[in-house]
């Protein structure tokens, strides 16, 4: 009676311990978008998309000047999740909020479940048109940062910076 009372311990301290352990994972807030970006690295080397995609999910309101980063992240936890067809509709809910990829980005072997959906070749042309539209009035933009207490008669290293991963000035600032 007692090893069926110190097992029956055991198992309840366990759940109560993966109980709270699920809370706080359920109430993690992030102070930055970079500090939410680095946590879903982290869970995405460990494979854990499921939370991945709950925490991006939440992101889409919480951080809505990164929509477009958190689209194609919780696009991509969801293909992992085998739910391309989620994973579709949420890249459509950012060609619908203005937003459109590169040429490039579904290329990678990653998204072929995505590819395989016959609703994929839609996206890809209204993505493409919107792409092909945006195209029409870029232009590049250039901005020049000199070091706190610049002096204009002394030489400095120049450090050239480009970004890129649909990332705009902005956001590549920090």
């Amino acid at each position: 009676m007692k090893k069926v009372s110190l097992v029956l311990v055991i198992f309840w301290l366990v759940f109560v311990s993966l109980e709270a352990q699920e809370q706080k994972q359920k109430d993690i807030q992030f102070a930055t978008y970079q500090e939410m970006r680095a946590y879903i690295g982290k869970l995405f080397q460990k494979k854990e998309y499921a939370e991945a995609a709950k925490i991006l999910e939440k992101a889409l309101t919480q951080f809505p000047d990164h929509l477009h980063a958190n689209t194609y992240n919780l696009a991509l936890m969801y293909v992992h999740l085998e739910e391309a067809g989620k994973a579709l509709k949420i890249l459509e809910y950012d060609l619908d909020q203005g937003g459109w990829f590169g040429k490039y980005d579904f290329m990678n072997e990653m998204w072929a479940p995505l590819r395989e959906l016959e609703e994929f070749k839609s996206f890809e042309k209204k993505n493409e048109a919107k792409r092909q539209e945006a195209q029409k009035t870029a232009e590049p933009k250039l901005e020049v940062f000199t070091p706190e207490n610049y002096d204009k008669d002394k030489k400095y290293p120049l450090f050239i910076a480009l970004h890129g991963g649909g990332e705009n000035i902005d956001s590549f600032k920090p």
